[in-house]
This record gives structure tokens, sequence and C-alpha cells, in this order.
């Protein structure tokens, strides 16, 4: 009998043990399933994200998309006609690149106008729009028998300054008494000391109404104007930015600068009308 007893707990274990070897099994292939689940679930945005960033790269560095801005700089070459000169220029990309170039100046047949293009196309077609120009790009460069270097003004009456451009650098027109209209379209926002100092010879000059800044001496010894305007956009005017326009007769100003008005003009005569505008 405890024989029979014994054989019987003995079955009883076996079949204990493969149960539980069976539930072991499930419970690993269970396991193994959530796991290759995950892996699955984790890998397919890896995927998506690298497929995206190679496409940003590539936008990135499509020279199609990069776009130009001109400033004229420097002393511009002599001209080989009156039909147009070259000017030193830094040409800036919207991928912060710099680089040093040359353009074209636009002269009229006459030759008693300088017209600067507002828009230089290079030899692909790619625009450059001039936002500044600087000292110098009126000025011929040449050179003697001796090798000596000669900087001689450009004799023009008339200067044309397109509408791309935002800011006239200093003395950039300095000293050249032979113009005798001044051309400032809409767009310009700037005008820096000593920009238009000694144009002894300017009769005319009309200010934008998107001008802000009028900096020192800007226009000192234009004496030669008689009826200036300045516009209510403008918010600065610096020292002695109209001093020695001794031929003022009527100039209408932003009521904002009465308090400074011998700072800007210098010590007025009587008899020049002042009219103050409020901006309403």
């Amino acid at each position: 009998m405890k024989k029979i007893l014994a054989v019987v707990l003995t079955l009883a274990m076996i079949v204990l043990l493969v149960a539980c070897n069976n539930q072991g099994e499930t419970d690993t292939t269970n396991n193994t399933t959530i796991e290759t689940t995950n892996k699955e679930t984790t890998t397919s945005p890896d995927v998506t994200e690298e497929v995206t960033t190679t496409e940003e790269e590539t936008t990135t560095v499509n020279p199609a998309d990069i776009t130009y801005t001109i400033e004229l700089t420097g002393t511009s070459f002599s001209p080989e006609s009156n039909l147009y000169k070259i000017a030193y220029a830094t040409v800036r990309g919207s991928d912060n690149s710099v680089s040093q170039g040359c353009i074209l100046i636009e002269w009229n047949t006459d030759g008693d106008t300088a017209e600067f293009i507002d828009v230089y196309k290079d030899y692909v077609g790619t625009e450059f729009p001039i936002v500044g120009i600087g000292r110098g790009v009126l000025v011929n460069k040449s050179t003697d028998e001796n090798g000596l270097v000669h900087l001689n003004t450009v004799h023009v009456k008339k200067v044309v300054i397109p509408s791309t451009v935002l800011e006239i650098r200093e003395d950039a027109f300095g000293l050249m008494s032979q113009i005798e209209t001044l051309e400032l379209n809409e767009g310009l926002l700037k005008i820096c000391k000593f920009a238009f100092e000694g144009l002894q010879n300017l009769k005319e000059l009309n200010l934008p109404s998107t001008l802000k800044v009028i900096d020192n001496s800007a226009f000192f010894g234009c004496s030669s104007i008689k009826t200036l305007v300045i516009p209510e956009s403008v918010t600065e005017i610096g020292d002695g930015a109209f001093l020695g326009c001794k031929s003022l007769e009527t100039i209408t100003i932003p009521e904002r600068f009465k308090d400074r008005i011998n700072l800007i003009f210098g010590v007025l005569p009587s008899n020049v009308v002042i009219n103050y505008t409020s901006g309403n």
C-alpha cells in the first residue's frame, strides 16, 4: 500500500513539474513578444526623424535660397566710357557669407548724371540689391607716369539714389561741389556724418518720407540750398547737420527739434522763416 501511495505521489509531482515548465515557456514567449513590439514601436519614429533631418540639410545648403545685398564702398576705377564705371562693393549673403567684388554704376549718355542701379545681376543672374553707399564711389583712381595714384572726383551734376538704399555712409559724396541736384528716393533711412558735406552748388534738396536719421554735419556747407523741408519721419538730427547752409530762406521742421535749432543750423539770419510741424 505504501508503495502504491509513493508511486501516486511521484506521478503527481511529475505532473506539477510539467505544468510549471509549460507556464514558464508561455511567460517567456509573451515577454519576448512584448519586447519585440516595443522595439518596433521605437524604431519607426527614429527612421522618420532621419528622413526629416536629411531634407532640412538639403534645403539649408541650396544656393537658390540664399539672398544677397550690396554695400558700395571704396574708390572706383576710371570709367572706360561715359556710360558706366566700376566701384568696389561688399556683398553680404543671408547665409552670413561676406565677399568683396565690383559693381557697375550706370550713367546717362551726356555724362552729367550718376544713376546708381538698384539691383545688380551677376553672370548667373543672381540679384544683389544695393543697400548702402559709402565713401569714394564717385571718385576716379588714376596712376601717372611716375606711378603715383591720384584720386579725382567725377564731375557729375546730378546723383540719383535708388529706393533699395537704406543708408548713405560717411563722406559718401563729401566735397563734390559740382553736384547741383540730389535725388533721394523713398526707402532711405539714414544719412551719416559728412555724407553730403560741401556740396556748394546743391540748390534743391528733397528728403524722403522714410528718412529717420540725419547725422552730424551731414549737409555741412551746402551753401546754395534755399528751401528745406524735414519730414515728420525724422527722429534724430545731429549737431551741425545743416551748419553753413547760409542761403536758407525757409525751413520746415518737426516741432520736437525747436529747442535744438541753433545746434542743427547754427545762428540763422533773422529773415529766415521757420515753420514747425506738429505731426498731427
